[in-house]
């Protein structure tokens, strides 16, 4: 039951295309909102400017990708003038999804601006996974291969390959079937280690049946590939096995 035939690039099209068009639209009224919603006094968690800090962001996210590179810049300067980790953080995650010269430079500022923190870097390494743009894999694998990040840690693979897998529907689901290849190699690297611990990494592929005809069969294939590598986990092996009986029977 749901939907089937599911095209993510079209879906994505639609997407950022009436993102654009409401942010073009209401571009001034947005600009002046904004504005007004900076804060005055010191920062507060307080259920007030928590609601203020929201909807200014929400703001921000349609005038950044309305097309327009004085808003990306506008993007730009509210991370670099943020005075506390939620704006700035909220700001990266936004510059994340444009794909724009600014977008690795502030990546990295803020990484070490913040390093020293692991619990900011788990939320670094999110925003890192789930960044929709063009070489996304690239960024993700550079990551995996620094010597801040241990595939060993639970945190920092949820984090970081849970964004990518779990929550960056675009580049996951990039048409030249690459996400399903870099999902299958590190389900079968994580498996010589932790043996039945990549199932939180598949919600996505196990919904491969409801994609479009072309997607289908590369999800399939990764998962075929998967069943027939020797000396996987009972688990995996399970896992990826219903999956593709399930496809089977129906």
């Amino acid at each position: 039951v749901g939907l089937t035939d599911i095209d993510m690039s079209a879906i994505d099209k639609v997407r950022r295309k009436l993102q654009r068009t409401l942010g073009r639209a209401l571009e001034h009224r947005f600009l002046d909102r904004y504005r007004d919603l900076r804060r005055s006094g010191d920062y507060e968690p307080s259920a007030a400017q928590t609601a203020q800090r929201s909807l200014r962001h929400a703001i921000l996210d349609y005038l950044a990708n309305n097309g327009e590179p004085a808003h990306v810049d506008l993007c730009v300067q509210h991370i670099s003038m943020a005075d506390n980790l939620t704006d700035a953080l909220v700001g990266l995650g936004i510059l994340s999804r444009i794909d724009c010269d600014d977008r690795q430079a502030m990546m990295q500022a803020f990484y070490e601006r913040w390093c020293s923190d692991p619990l900011v870097l788990l939320k670094w390494f999110f925003v890192v996974g789930a960044s929709p743009v063009p070489g996304a894999i690239d960024g993700v694998r550079h990551v995996m291969s620094q010597p801040y990040f241990d595939l060993m840690n639970p945190a920092h693979g949820m984090n970081l390959l849970g964004g990518f897998f779990r929550r960056n529907y675009i580049e996951f689901h990039n048409p030249d079937g690459s996400g399903y290849e870099f999902l299958a190699d590190v389900l079968l690297e994580i498996d010589q280690f932790r043996p039945d611990a990549g199932s939180w990494l598949m919600p996505q592929i196990m919904q491969w049946r409801r994609h479009e005809p072309r997607r289908r069969e590369l999800m399939r294939a990764q998962l075929q590939r998967i069943a027939s590598t020797d000396g996987i986990s009972s688990g995996l092996y399970e896992l990826v096995g219903n999956a593709l009986a399930e496809s089977e029977a129906a």
